[in-house]
């Protein structure tokens, strides 16, 4: 008497595999609403976003990156004083009071890959920045104005006979903005600047998935206002 082997096919094994299994999980879940239990769908799913490579995009699109303020003020006092004449005659002297605010900005419009060095396991990274630079002064036209004149007999003559008045005030202003200036560039405000920007791109970062960020400016600062 001959015996005869059955060949069971690889995809029949697979069908039963999954039918047992079906029938599993629907024998567990209906002891599970039995007992008053709610097990996790077997279909369920978890999405996980990796957003590396946005991350130098978002940064590209901040441009010029407002990283600290400052509001400044100043006194113009400017006596001219004739080398021959009383001040009665010739001379003047003018107080200007200035108000305005000085800005430190990082530009993130030049940052590419090659600026950005990541670790070969991807967990920690290094940004090159430019180091912050400050704007030129903006003055506040409602507290910047003259607020003291004193001029001789023959300077007020000579502003009416020129149909001036007294003119001339925008040289104050350019005074004042350069006095502002160069006291913003004395202040901590670029050290405020490199701290908020540090923190900020390190924010960035580390919700793109990075676990160690590293900021550096690598340009000194300068007086350099833009």
């Amino acid at each position: 008497m001959k015996t005869v082997r059955r060949t069971v096919r690889p995809y029949v094994l697979v069908a039963q595999i999954v039918v047992v299994s079906i029938i599993t999980v629907a024998g567990l879940g209906a002891a599970a609403m039995l007992a008053g239990l709610k097990l996790p769908s077997p279909m369920s799913t978890t999405t996980v976003a990796h957003d590396h490579d946005v991350t130098v995009e978002r940064l590209r699109d901040v441009s010029s990156y407002t990283a600290a303020s400052q509001h400044l003020e100043s006194i113009i006092d400017i006596e001219e004083k004739a080398d021959h004449l009383p001040a009665a005659l010739k001379g003047s002297r003018v107080v200007f009071v200035a108000e305005g605010d000085v800005e430190a900005t990082v530009d993130f419009s030049k940052l590419d890959q090659s600026g950005i060095v990541k670790s070969a396991d991807g967990t920690e990274v290094t940004i090159h920045l430019p180091a912050p630079q400050l704007t030129k002064p903006r003055l506040d036209p409602k507290k910047s104005s003259v607020v003291a004149r004193d001029r001789g007999l023959l300077d007020r003559a000579e502003d009416a006979m020129s149909n001036t008045g007294a003119g001339g005030d925008q040289q104050y202003y350019e005074k004042a903005e350069t006095k502002l200036a160069e006291t913003a560039d004395k202040t901590e405000l670029r050290d405020r600047a490199e701290t908020n920007t540090r923190s900020f791109v390190q924010g960035l970062f580390s919700a793109a998935g990075y676990q160690h960020v590293t900021v550096v400016f690598d340009q000194p600062s300068s007086a350099t206002t833009i």
